[in-house]
């Protein structure tokens, strides 16, 4: 049964400008109607969220909460976090590729993945303004949603013109072969990137944490379990494909454990919440989406 807030919600998927196409997953509009709706936020990457009605709360597993206010960036998440929807609701944002990351805040993801951040935290005085005079146009009904994620990209393209945050180019291109390796196999072998790589592994690892939090066997674990619920939360999914999923782990337990911390639900019940069927839609994963596309 479809939950009340839910009913009626739409969430439209906008693909990012081509010279954003390597820092920006994609850009949304989300809308909701009226009530409180309790769900989980995935292990998701860092995204700038603006709220022109309603609220958000997301409960962190190693504590606090973050609240929602007109403009609001969550930091990666490492693990799934109980999260409060309170509508009517109309949001619109944008998530980042580990690289967009880096180029808009520049902070290290072990330092501050799992918290929200404030726009002051992140952007100039000028960005934040533009940011702000599309929101209220928009709730005045001047612009679309479409404009704002327009004013979304331009303030991004502002902000890589003239960052000072960007990764040095061969951190940029460990960033291009770790993503070239996650690609590779539901279950990569970090045995793998280290003999495509040629820095140490202690080095890999180094940047590995400072980009996505984590070393390269918890990433492609987090991202194993993501795609293994992008694929099970498909009603009609091909039973090959079931089959190509419980086979990428050593049994049904280690599946559900790892779907359940970083997705947020056990398999069996991904399908059952809609606000979770539409978060692991490939088309708001970028790359990840669309490896699961293919």
């Amino acid at each position: 049964m479809t939950h009340p807030a839910w009913a009626g919600a739409r969430m439209e998927w906008v693909p990012p400008a081509r010279e954003l196409a390597d820092q920006v997953n994609t850009l949304f509009v989300v809308r909701m109607g009226p009530g409180r709706y309790k769900t989980m936020m995935p292990a998701y990457s860092a995204q700038l969220l603006m709220f022109a009605k309603g609220r958000a709360s997301i409960h962190y597993p190693a504590g606090g909460v973050g609240h929602s206010c007109d403009i609001v960036f969550n930091a990666p998440l490492l693990r799934a976090a109980p999260t409060i929807l309170e509508g009517p609701l109309a949001c619109i944002g944008a998530s980042f590729t580990p690289l967009g990351w880096a180029i808009l805040a520049g902070l290290p993801v072990d330092k501050v993945h799992d918290q929200t951040l404030r726009a002051p935290d992140i952007l100039d005085t000028a960005q934040r303004q533009s940011l702000f005079q599309s929101l209220a146009q928009f709730r005045e009904g001047a612009i679309e949603a479409r404009a704002v994620c327009a004013a979304i990209e331009a303030m991004l393209l502002d902000r890589a013109a003239g960052s000072h945050t960007t990764p040095r180019s061969d951190h940029h291109a460990l960033l291009g072969q770790i993503e070239n390796w996650l690609a590779s196999s539901l279950n990569p072998s970090v045995a793998d990137l280290y003999g495509a790589v040629k820095l140490s592994p202690r080095h890999v690892q180094r940047l590995c944490k400072r980009y996505y939090g984590v070393a390269p066997a918890q990433l492609a674990k987090r991202y194993r379990a993501i795609r293994a619920a992008m694929l099970l939360s498909n009603r009609d999914l091909p039973a090959d494909l079931r089959e190509d999923v419980l086979s990428s782990y050593f049994d049904q337990a280690h599946l559900i454990h790892d779907v359940r911390r970083f997705a947020g639900r056990t398999p069996s019940l991904l399908g059952n919440d809609p606000i979770l069927r539409t978060l692991f839609d490939p088309d708001g994963h970028g790359r990840q989406g669309q490896w699961v596309s293919q």
